[in-house]
């Protein structure tokens, strides 16, 4: 890989100044020999010494901009991955409570829980990369749990599409022909009957896998989300992090 000497066009101005005032440096000695007007080598030496504060200053200011570049990327990362992570949590919170839990005790909670046709995550998405500076403290290991709730909510959406595809497409029409409907007062023997042993048993394991998947996902990503915003106030200050319970309220706003 070619690496440029100079990465900038300012770092490379800069660095001539500084090699031209170490030479001018030099020069000056030897010519010291020969300059006898105290007042002319007192004003070489002060042009050169203006020349070197001049470089040094611009190379400074110019560092400091750089970092001050980075730390600000850094924040925005910070905030947009915990952005991204309370999005998913009101999504998923959302189902667990106004769905799921309403029909959580039914009997035949696997055909009382609503199917979710069309559902898909945010489009938001959550870039690890974007906060790999992150390997470089003691919260390094937050960023292998980052992965695993990217994962997990990966599997939740799937999880949550399967069974509203089997509930609709398959068990649905299966009382449809059977001149019932889902919302009938049915009890589960009569539920098997009508959709067959096979779906009877698909659609239970599935909206038992999905409500198993929405509780621990839950408590994974609400914890995931404390551990790293108790991370990024260590790191940073409270005042560049997204407030938790502000950033909540505008959220639910939003979805409702």
């Amino acid at each position: 890989m070619n690496r440029k000497l100079f990465p900038s066009c300012q770092e490379k101005l800069i660095s001539v100044a500084i090699f031209a005032f170490i030479g001018g440096g030099i020069l000056a000695f030897f010519v010291n020999f020969k300059i006898n007007d105290n007042q002319l080598l007192l004003q070489i030496v002060a042009t050169l010494t203006a020349a070197f504060i001049g470089a040094w200053t611009a190379f400074h200011l110019e560092s400091k901009a750089r970092k001050n570049e980075e730390r600000q990327k850094r924040i925005d990362a910070a905030n947009s991955l915990i952005y991204a992570l309370m999005e998913r949590s009101s999504i998923i919170n959302y189902i667990k409570t106004d769905i799921i839990d309403p029909k959580r005790d039914d009997k035949v909670r696997f055909m009382s829980i609503e199917p979710i046709r069309d559902f898909k995550g945010p489009d938001f998405k959550i870039l690890v990369q974007d906060i790999s500076y992150i390997f470089q403290t003691k919260y390094r290991y937050l960023v292998v749990d980052l992965h695993i709730i990217n994962q997990q909510f990966e599997y939740l959406i799937k999880a949550i599409r399967n069974r509203s595809d089997i509930h609709l497409d398959k068990v649905q029409p299966l009382l449809e022909k059977a001149g019932l409907k889902k919302n009938d007062m049915l009890t589960i023997d009569k539920l098997e009957e009508v959709i067959g042993n096979r779906y009877f048993n698909i659609i239970q394991t599935t909206t038992n896998s999905m409500i198993k998947s929405v509780d621990d996902f839950v408590i994974r990503i609400d914890l995931l989300q404390n551990n790293l915003i108790n991370a990024f106030n260590d790191i940073f200050t409270e005042d560049e992090i997204f407030d938790v319970k502000v950033l909540t309220k505008s959220i639910n706003k939003t979805a409702n």
